[in-house]
């Protein structure tokens, strides 16, 4: 029953994204401008080949590709969230026997549902064109950016459902975009901070969005092993964690009587 319930808010999701075609496009075509700026950014940047580093100017490019890929499939609905709860609308869905969670996310998924189709389909492509031949790689970045995605979203969530307290909780999520920005991969390669730096940050949840599943591909396999441990650690810290949250704004929402 539950299942068919999710299915119809997929495909509810779907429709509404007919219905609001700008926002799709826009949403759809800023990882194209992130992939443009970066590119032409580092093509500035002298990397020193001879340092053994993973990136050189040749490998810079590919990177950078497979950013853009990974961030097609990263959305969240925080601010939707934090308005149904905000304007009470809450109410309306805390007595249907689904997942709230469940709810934002499969409506999520199906008005992005193109861009995740996309993402797919670029990342073969680009798999066949930098190797040649397909590889056990390419599926394990396929798991991986699907981790990077419930850990993006759940943020998100996260983030959402502070509402609950806080009312204008936008600023969290500001906070960790920040963050996510300059620690994540996603401007500069984690590996090329060195040092401490670049240790204590393979250990954030930050790179799990975009370095994990970039080094599925690009990085050694003595650390892929690793880095999906760490992926999947702080899928199941965030998802419990949520829940966590989102239990205690309802018993917030029972003590004043709604």
């Amino acid at each position: 029953m539950s299942r068919k319930v999710y299915l119809k808010i997929l495909h509810l999701g779907f429709r509404t994204m007919s219905e609001y075609r700008f926002n799709f496009w826009v949403h759809f075509f800023t990882p194209f401008f992130s992939l443009f700026v970066s590119l032409n950014i580092w093509r500035l940047v002298d990397l020193d080949s001879s340092s053994g580093s993973l990136f050189t100017n040749e490998t810079i490019v590919p990177y950078f590709i497979w950013a853009f890929i990974t961030q097609l499939i990263l959305v969240n609905q925080h601010w939707e969230i934090a308005t149904n709860i905000r304007e009470g609308d809450i109410v309306n869905f805390v007595m249907k026997p689904i997942s709230h969670f469940g709810r934002y996310h499969a409506q999520s998924v199906g008005f992005n549902l193109l861009r995740f189709l996309f993402a797919i389909a670029a990342a073969i492509v680009m798999y066949r064109i930098q190797f040649g031949v397909f590889g056990f790689r390419i599926l394990l970045f396929v798991f991986s950016m699907i981790l990077a995605h419930v850990i993006e979203f759940t943020v998100g969530y996260i983030v959402g459902v502070l509402a609950f307290w806080i009312k204008l909780s936008y600023g969290f999520y500001n906070m960790y975009m920040i963050f996510r920005y300059f620690f994540s991969g996603l401007v500069v390669p984690i590996s090329l901070y060195g040092g401490l730096l670049a240790k204590v940050l393979m250990y954030l949840p930050f790179q799990a969005v975009f370095n994990t599943p970039i080094m599925m591909v690009m990085g050694k396999s003595s650390d892929l092993l690793f880095l999906l441990l760490i992926q999947i650690f702080w899928v199941s810290v965030l998802s419990v964690l949520s829940r966590l949250i989102y239990k205690r704004g309802l018993k917030k929402l029972e003590a004043v009587g709604i």
